[in-house]
């Protein structure tokens, strides 16, 4: 994350990684559990408010009822940590 009053650089993105995995809970055949990326994705950041906070929006088509796990970091900042997320979807949502 940027301080507050950091400037951004020029060449800052941000990517977002989102892979999906697991086996479909409801599935007849369950199978072995599998992994695909559903968006391998960059984009610029957007205008940055007075508290230092930007938003970036990301669309993911064809989610299913795997979780689907996020890792988004930013590209062109030194020292950015990225951050993780998992989104636990079930069928039916």
């Amino acid at each position: 994350m940027l301080a507050k009053d950091a400037p951004i650089p020029d060449k800052a993105r941000i990517r977002l990684l989102a892979t999906e995995s697991g086996s479909m809970p409801f599935a007849a055949n369950r199978g072995k559990a599998s992994s695909r990326v559903m968006l391998d994705s960059t984009s610029g950041l957007g205008p940055v408010s007075a508290e230092g906070t930007t938003h970036v929006g990301f669309w993911l088509a064809g989610t299913g009822c795997r979780s689907i796990s996020l890792k988004a970091s930013l590209i062109g900042v030194r020292d950015a940590a990225a951050l993780t997320e998992v989104l636990p979807f079930a069928c039916y949502e």
